[in-house]
């Protein structure tokens, strides 16, 4: 059996990559429609960002992706907290999250909760 190459693709998610993905995440994907209408100016493109508690998480997540054959961006501070960025459409599949169809603005995800009235 040969060794896994790095254009064969990313590996399957680690349990702890998925649980950082699932605490606190964004991914991007670019509108098709806006590229093909705007080439000029529309430069957005794929993108899972991880957003870590600390430097031994951060270690922790690029180790990981390392594994996968991902590879990572440089990773930066907001707040207290560390985001990691993974750039490409790889990345993006190899989180598991749907190519075709991007994941609900969290005004959108509020909206579908249901109301919790005051008494």
């Amino acid at each position: 059996m040969s060794p896994k190459r790095a254009e064969d693709g990313p590996g399957p998610l680690p349990a702890r990559l998925f649980e950082f993905f699932m605490r606190c995440s964004c991914v991007r994907q670019p509108k098709g429609e806006r590229r093909t209408d705007e080439p000029a100016t529309y430069k957005k493109g794929w993108e899972v960002r991880l957003v870590l508690d600390d430097l031994d998480e951060l270690t922790e997540a690029r180790r990981l992706l390392a594994r996968m054959r991902l590879r990572p961006g440089r990773p930066y501070r907001k707040g207290r907290k560390w985001v990691q960025p993974i750039y490409g459409r790889r990345a993006v599949e190899a989180f598991g999250t749907d190519v075709e169809e991007p994941r609900p603005r969290a005004a959108d995800r509020r909206a579908s909760r249901p109301a919790i009235l005051p008494r």
